[in-house]
């Protein structure tokens, strides 16, 4: 078990987090000023040496390869994880702009109206126009500030998997519930399937373990369609930009877990058939 997490932390973990550390200093040198360029590039040119250092000593090239291909990569999109998606306002319903309008008639104000004034340039039509447009567009941003806008009756025609990968649950369902709570499930079925194993007969043994193969593709099917789900649900969240961070930090070391998860477990299953 300690060669195991040896193995896992080695290959895969350690080196996928400093090639991503080489990939987003190596991208921020690309866009920066001079100043930025060599503060960027000495910390990619560290961070690319100790990546790399480890290929010149070990055996398993191939794997420690694909690790740093994968952190390089991820490394690169760090920014796009960070940037704060655009939003997307839909118009006004029409109780809205009935709102604004009894606004206008009992309880005008008086500062936005003035503004409305002098931009239409004196012409109080075409202001309490602009002044009936801009309440309604201020209110229809607060009735829908905080909520997900990946939720809607329209899009319920659609089956299931389509939704899911679409992001159409809405972020707080598809995090905890779809990619943590999978994650759980997986993680108490493989113990318990790993229980079970060492108790049945070695010819009963040889075919669990031939299932190995199949049941990492599956999982690999089943976390990556959670993971852009996810990434999806969190570009159409309207709460705090906080959480859509979280969200894609937490993706982010999904998707490292994930590939870590498939190179020891496949490394387990040639061990195992090894051994028959």
């Amino acid at each position: 078990m300690s060669n195991q997490i040896a193995s896992l932390l080695g290959y895969t973990i350690i080196p996928l987090f400093i090639s991503s550390i080489f990939g987003f200093c190596l991208r921020k040198a690309l866009r920066s000023s001079v100043i930025g360029f060599f503060i960027y590039g000495i910390t990619a040119a560290a961070a690319g040496f100790l990546a790399y250092a480890p290929m010149l000593v070990t055996e398993r090239k191939d794997v420690l390869g694909i690790a740093i291909a994968l952190g390089v990569s991820l490394g690169m999109l760090l920014p796009n994880i960070l940037r704060k998606p655009p939003r997307a306002f839909a118009e006004p319903d029409d109780h809205v702009f009935e709102m604004a309008n009894v606004e206008f008639e009992q309880s005008r104000n008086h500062a936005l109206w003035v503004k409305c004034l002098a931009l239409a340039n004196g012409d109080e039509l075409v202001a309490r126009y602009s002044y009936i447009k801009e309440v309604a567009r201020r209110q229809g941003g607060k009735l829908g500030s905080g909520k997900d806008s990946s939720s809607s009756p329209i899009e319920d025609t659609a089956g299931f998997y389509r939704r899911l990968v679409r992001g159409d649950f809405g972020l707080a369902k598809t995090l905890w519930l779809g990619l943590v709570g999978y994650w759980a499930v997986n993680g108490a079925a493989s113990v318990a399937i790993s229980s079970i194993a060492i108790s049945v007969s070695p010819a009963t043994r040889l075919d669990m373990i031939k299932l190995i193969p199949g049941s990492i593709l599956i999982h690999v099917f089943i976390f990556s369609s959670l993971i852009i789900g996810t990434w999806r649900a969190s570009s159409k969240y309207e709460g705090e930009f906080f959480w859509v961070i979280v969200a894609r930090l937490v993706l982010m070391a999904a998707f490292m877990l994930m590939c870590a998860g498939v190179v020891v477990s496949y490394g387990i299953y040639r061990s195992l058939i090894g051994q028959f």
